[in-house]
C-alpha cells in the first residue's frame, strides 16, 4: 500500500518503473496516466503482515477481501519504502491499491488489449454455464476477435463465476469450460491469450468461497493480475461486459457494453446492440485495423 503522497513523489521522480525488489516492478506507466489517485483508492480496512524477506507488506490468509488477490498470486500491492503493520482499525481511504509488473519494459513494449466479460459477451449466458454442450458463442463475436488478432491486441477475459461458491459446480469444471472455449475459438485463428476468475460470493458463497474479493468485479484484482503478466497500456484499453458490475472501479479504462438482459439505461453512451456496432465505434478510434 501506498500513501498518496508516497506516490506522488515516487511517480514525479521516476523516469521509468519503480523498482520494488529484484523480481517485480511498480506500473507507473497505469499509475501516472490516471487524472486522480482516486481510481487506485482501497476503501475498507485491512490488517497486514510483514515480508522481511521481501520488504513488503501483504494481508494475512484471514483477510477476505484480498487473500485471493495478493497470497494465491504472488502478485502483491507493496509498501512505501518502510514497511508499516496496520492494524484492524485504520481508515484505508487515503491509501491506494497500486499495480506491479512482473518485468521492466518501457512505454513503448506496453500493448493493448481487450479484456472481456465471458457470459453474454464471449458465449451466451444461459444462467450459470459451465458444462461444454451448452456453449454457444455470442454472434460476431469470432469476428471481432479475429479482428483484435490481427490488430496485434490482447484478449484478456475477466469474469465472475459465483457458480463455485454457490456450489453448482468447480474450479476445474470453469477450467474444463475455458479449454473448450479456447480451443474452438483456436480453430478461427483466435487465441486467448489468458482468462482470470473470480469463484466467490460474500452472500451466497460456500466455505473458503464465501467471502469479499477484490477479484469479483466490479473490483479491480483481476485486471491487475492480467497487468502483472502483460504489459497492457489500461488507458488505450477496452472493456466489454453486458452487465453495470463489468463498469470496474477504475476510471483509466474505457467501457463498452453489449445490450443483454441487464438494465443498463445509466450507461447509455457506452452500449451496442452488437458486435457490429462495436467493432465500428472501435475502427472509427483506429483501434481496431482492417487485416
Amino acid at each position: 500500500m501506498f500513501k498518496m503522497k508516497d506516490l506522488e513523489e515516487a511517480v514525479a521522480n521516476s523516469k521509468g518503473a519503480l523498482v520494488i525488489n529484484n523480481e517485480e516492478f511498480l506500473d507507473i506507466l497505469n499509475i501516472s496516466n490516471i487524472s486522480s489517485p482516486s481510481s487506485f483508492k482501497v476503501f475498507g480496512y485491512c490488517e497486514h503482515i510483514k515480508d522481511h524477506s521481501r520488504e513488503r507488506i501483504y494481508p494475512g490468509e484471514d483477510y477476505k477481501d484480498c487473500s485471493d488477490y495478493f497470497v494465491d498470486t504472488t502478485s502483491y500491492v507493496v509498501s512505501a519504502s518502510e514497511c508499516h503493520t496496520f492494524s484492524n482499525d485504520v481508515e484505508f481511504s487515503n491509501y491506494l491499491f497500486c499495480p506491479i509488473v512482473e518485468k521492466l519494459v518501457g512505454p513503448d513494449e506496453y500493448r493493448k488489449a481487450v479484456f472481456l466479460d465471458r457470459d453474454g459477451v464471449i458465449n451466451i449466458d444461459h444462467g450459470y454455464v459451465y458444462q461444454p454442450e451448452k456453449l454457444d458463442l455470442i454472434p460476431g463475436v469470432i469476428d471481432f476477435l479475429q479482428i483484435c488478432e490481427a490488430s496485434n491486441i490482447l484478449k484478456l477475459v475477466v469474469t465472475n463465476q459465483a457458480g463455485v461458491a454457490r456450489g453448482l459446480f468447480t474450479e476445474a469444471d470453469v477450467a474444463h469450460f475455458h479449454d473448450v472455449i479456447c480451443e474452438r475459438l483456436s480453430k478461427e485463428g483466435i487465441t486467448i491469450d489468458a482468462i482470470e476468475i473470480a469463484p466467490y460470493h460474500f452472500q451466497n458463497g460456500h466455505g473458503d468461497y464465501k467471502k469479499h474479493s477484490f477479484t469479483r468485479k466490479p473490483g479491480i484484482a483481476m485486471v491487475y493480475k492480467h497487468l502483472y503478466r502483460f504489459s497492457v497500456d489500461l488507458s488505450q484499453s477496452w472493456m466489454i461486459g453486458d452487465k453495470p458490475s463489468d463498469i470496474l472501479n477504475i476510471d483509466l479504462l474505457n467501457y463498452l457494453l453489449l445490450r443483454g438482459d441487464y438494465n443498463l439505461s445509466p450507461y447509455d453512451s457506452m452500449v451496442y446492440d452488437d458486435f457490429e456496432g462495436i467493432k465500428t465505434y472501435l475502427f472509427s478510434l483506429d483501434f481496431l485495423h482492417q487485416a
